[in-house]
């Protein structure tokens, strides 16, 4: 399940790292009650891409077959909470802990840190803006959290169906995430084989924003010499 979500450089950006953070995690609230208390799924989280002009919020799970309807409507009740504005102090305040700890680990090393200000020059930041990062976590409010969540999942937001061989291409140029099988994958570089019988429409694995591909756990090989084997 997904929904669009904030730039590198919006101003909700800090709020949808909080957010992902708040719905993430063997201690977040969802995965008590999707994982532990119903044993549902065995592992449940948010996660998010963003980019330059556009970003996408996201939620995805490891579910038992034939739970998945169960899991997604424990994901909207956990949108709705926090929609409500029921995200408790100590709750966000755990949250905040977390990131600002994760962010100082991040940076301990000189490449991780030329690292993080090249990509902030790229993004038109200062080079050194991670200094602000502890100020803008604690900034983030019960309420902000709420707008996020309502915004997220407005009828704007969430968007998914299937496309068929039929349907005409240039409706497919808003499409954000495209799901399609591959016939193998392999382990060694990632790599992974499509043809013309799995892409429904040729042109989606290229027009889409983003391409996940589902392969078999069987159907994955160890490296290439085995996957030439195979075409």
């Amino acid at each position: 399940q997904a929904f669009p979500g904030p730039r590198v450089n919006a101003d909700d950006y800090y709020v949808g790292e909080v957010a992902d953070e708040l719905f993430s995690g063997m201690a977040s609230r969802l995965f008590e009650r999707v994982r532990e208390e119903k044993g549902l799924a065995y592992f449940v989280r948010s996660s998010r891409i963003t980019g330059l002009d556009s970003g996408m919020f996201y939620f995805f799970a490891g579910a038992q077959p034939g739970r998945e309807a169960d899991v997604l409507a424990e994901i909207e009740a956990e949108i709705a909470r926090v929609q409500s504005g029921a995200v408790e102090p100590a709750e966000l305040a755990r949250c905040q802990a977390r990131l600002k700890a994760g962010r100082r680990q991040s940076l301990q090393t000189n490449g991780s840190r030329a690292m993080q200000a090249a990509l902030n020059a790229f993004h038109g930041l200062p080079i050194n803006d991670w200094k602000n990062y502890d100020r803008r976590i604690d900034g983030v409010t019960v309420a902000q959290l709420a707008a996020f969540a309502e915004t997220a999942s407005s009828g704007l937001a969430r968007s998914a169906g299937a496309v068929s061989a039929e349907a005409d291409p240039h409706l497919l140029e808003d499409v954000d995430l495209a799901i399609l099988p591959a016939h193998f994958a392999v382990a060694e570089n990632g790599a992974c084989w499509i043809t013309d019988s799995q892409m429904i429409e040729r042109v989606l694995p290229f027009i889409t924003q983003h391409l996940a591909l589902v392969v078999p756990r069987q159907a994955i090989v160890a490296n290439m010499h085995q996957a030439y084997e195979r075409i």
